[in-house]
């Protein structure tokens, strides 16, 4: 089983106080963004490939390093 939030996407949880659902949707936004033992960083190099099942996780691009040109990437 999966639980899917994301928050652009998420606004609500259906049958909840606005309130509580609030609470508990920043609750667990901040455990998918904040929680570094169930994320995953890669440094793409030449020949990489990386495989991951869509339909139990999120992705998105964390500009954390510059490049000595000043680019950010990651």
């Amino acid at each position: 089983k999966s639980l899917y939030v994301n928050r652009g996407h998420t606004t609500a949880i259906e049958g909840l106080e606005p309130e509580e659902s609030k609470i508990i949707l920043n609750y667990l936004f901040d455990v998918y963004e904040k929680s570094l033992d169930i994320q995953v960083r890669f440094r793409w190099t030449s020949g990489s490939s990386a495989l991951w099942d869509n339909r139990v996780s999120q992705h998105s691009n964390v500009h954390d390093l510059v490049d000595e040109k000043g680019n950010a990437g990651n």
